[in-house]
């Protein structure tokens, strides 16, 4: 049994539980197995698929937890890294051949830059992350 069908499972036992918190907000089971399905068939849309490392710059929030789930429902993996890195320590963490998409705010992924880290000119989402040029690690 995968992740994925552990939540769907969750939202038909107990669809009007209060499944995450996030100060005010509060989604059900039922609504963040519904949510988690369409974040995860936008990024689908946008070049993800089953296996792809996808890191996560996001604060301990509410779209953090809908990445999570959504990555699950296709397949991906999920990557966390923390939300105060700058783009060159990004850079770095591409090396890992994750995918990428920049978002600093909780946009849906059709509305999120579809480049990956790596500057201007950078290929779009579905190219694979080339590693980066060897070198110290940032500090």
């Amino acid at each position: 049994m995968t992740l994925a069908q552990l939540l769907d499972r969750a939202a038909q036992r107990h669809p009007d539980a209060v499944a995450v918190v996030d100060g005010a907000r509060r989604l059900t089971y039922a609504e963040l197995g519904n949510q988690a399905a369409a974040l995860g068939r936008g990024l689908a849309d946008m070049g993800v698929s089953r296996g792809d490392r996808v890191l996560i710059a996001l604060k301990n929030r509410l779209e953090h937890v809908l990445a999570y789930w959504a990555l699950q429902t296709i397949g991906g993996v999920a990557a966390p890294v923390s939300f105060r890195l700058a783009s060159g320590e990004l850079r770095y963490g591409s090396r890992t051949r994750a995918r990428v998409s920049p978002c600093s705010s909780p946009t849906p992924p059709r509305r999120c830059s579809r480049q990956r880290t790596g500057g201007p000119g950078a290929s779009s989402l579905p190219a694979r992350a080339r590693p980066a040029a060897r070198g110290p690690s940032p500090s």
